[in-house]
């Protein structure tokens, strides 16, 4: 039986992903979250977060491309 691939997942936009941080931390901060889901929930924030920062880099790095690409 194959196994399931991180590839396999369907990818989340920049905006879901920053969308889902938020409403995670707004219950955190709120203290909705349940002590019994408290771990999980820090764990989707820890995934959500590395979404955003790969999209935020790989936009800075594409667009210093461009820019590069301008200035020639």
């Amino acid at each position: 039986m194959a196994t399931k691939k991180a590839a396999d997942k369907p990818e989340v936009s920049y905006t879901k992903a920053f969308k889902e941080l938020q409403k995670i931390v707004d219950e955190l901060e709120s203290e909705e979250v349940e002590i019994d889901a408290l771990v999980s929930r820090l764990q989707r924030a820890g995934e959500l977060l590395q979404i955003c920062k790969s999209r935020l880099s790989a936009t800075e790095a594409e667009t210093e491309k461009l820019l590069a690409k301008i200035v020639e």
